[in-house]
């Protein structure tokens, strides 16, 4: 994987980069100040990217002190990528022991022209001692970033040894205080179910595979969690979209009520064009649903299948079984939406060799 680096320079002129310890006597106190080079992603002072970040100005910096400077990163290349912060360089070699340099920056990648804003925090041991000037290379590199696909299931849950299939309960006392599932969220999974090798079954209200007071389903780093149904029943998926957690563990989909109007929508709220149904038609002769794959913030790879109504979810686990695992490699998407339509009339969710319809209504990037 190619890397695509920003440094941010300390500057090498005498007296930037100044650290003051306890008893230093004989001057002001003078600050330290970076600048600042950007390659393929750019760096600003505000989210409208009219000021560019040329320099940043650490102020007095003293034992046991720490420093800030917030800037917007913007995504300038053509595909989504990953961020990471290093640093290089400490002069003197001995400063790297007594500074450090952190940001709050979520994790997740950005997609093309996407911005966001962090903050670095430079912070120096109240220990410190024995060093007057320093400077270091503060380094943001940029990965051109690989998201999961559903083309990789064999990979990621078919060969998988530890895949954990959790199914919303029809218990309605369950986290998040969620409304009962139908059967049909467990038929539904019945589908991919015998596609695995090694699977461990249990419910939403299992505190062994569902944490009971967020929703967030539990596993080790490289752990294959699937579940069915919609944010109404699952809590799984209902974790995995709100906006009270944590950008690292959310979905890249999400379900949204607009008036009469079910819609799907991105991770940042953006719709879709064509992902969305009149209310009267949810469980009638057309439904829609989602099938994404994501890794969240621990490494555990999460797929998730649901529809705007149970017929909806119940097509997408035919759809999965008899069009998507035949032909993997058809499907290098981290998402899908599809429509499901009854086109036979017959009040029966079939396969489209049975006479139903079923239209790709978008995927991801």
């Amino acid at each position: 994987m190619s890397k695509i680096r920003i440094f941010l320079l300390a500057s090498a002129v005498i007296g930037a980069g100044c650290l003051f310890i306890t008893g230093y006597l004989g001057s002001s106190p003078r600050t330290s100040v970076s600048a600042v080079e950007a390659y393929y992603i750019g760096v600003y002072w505000d989210e409208w990217r009219t000021s560019p970040v040329d320099s940043i100005e650490w102020g007095d910096v003293y034992p046991g002190s720490s420093k800030t400077a917030s800037i917007f990163v913007v995504n300038e290349a053509d595909r989504d990528m990953s961020l990471s912060l290093d640093t290089s360089d400490w002069t003197p070699p001995q400063a790297s022991e007594h500074m450090s340099l952190q940001w709050n920056h979520a994790g997740m990648p950005l997609r093309p022209r996407e911005s966001t804003l962090t903050t670095l925090r430079l912070s120096v041991s109240p220990l410190v001692k024995g060093i007057d000037d320093f400077n270091f290379k503060i380094v943001l590199s940029a990965a051109a970033y690989e998201w999961c696909t559903i083309s990789e299931f064999g990979t990621l849950f078919s060969n998988n040894s530890d895949v954990r299939m959790i199914y919303p309960s029809d218990s309605d006392r369950k986290p998040l205080f969620l409304s009962a599932a139908k059967v049909s969220d467990w038929l539904a999974s019945a589908f991919i179910f015998t596609e695995l090798g090694n699977v461990k079954e249990s419910l939403d209200t299992d505190d062994k595979f569902v944490d009971q007071n967020t929703g967030e389903a539990l596993g080790e780093a490289g752990t294959g969690i699937i579940s069915f149904g919609g944010p109404f029943v699952n809590p799984i998926v209902k974790y995995a979209e709100m906006y009270s957690t944590p950008l690292g563990d959310r979905a890249p989909i999400r379900f949204h009520l607009e008036e009469d109007s079910f819609q799907f929508r991105r991770l940042d709220g953006s719709s879709i064009p064509g992902a969305d149904l009149p209310a009267s038609a949810i469980n009638g002769g057309r439904d829609m649903f989602v099938i994404e794959v994501y890794e969240d913030r621990d490494g555990k790879i999460i797929l998730l299948c649901y529809g705007f109504g149970w017929k909806g979810t119940y097509a997408a686990g035919k759809y999965f079984f008899t069009e998507v695992c035949p032909d993997l490699a058809s499907y290098p998407y981290g998402w899908i939406i599809v429509e499901w339509e009854d086109a036979n009339g017959d009040g029966f969710v079939n396969t489209e060799t049975d006479g139903d319809a079923y239209t790709l209504i978008a995927t991801s990037p």
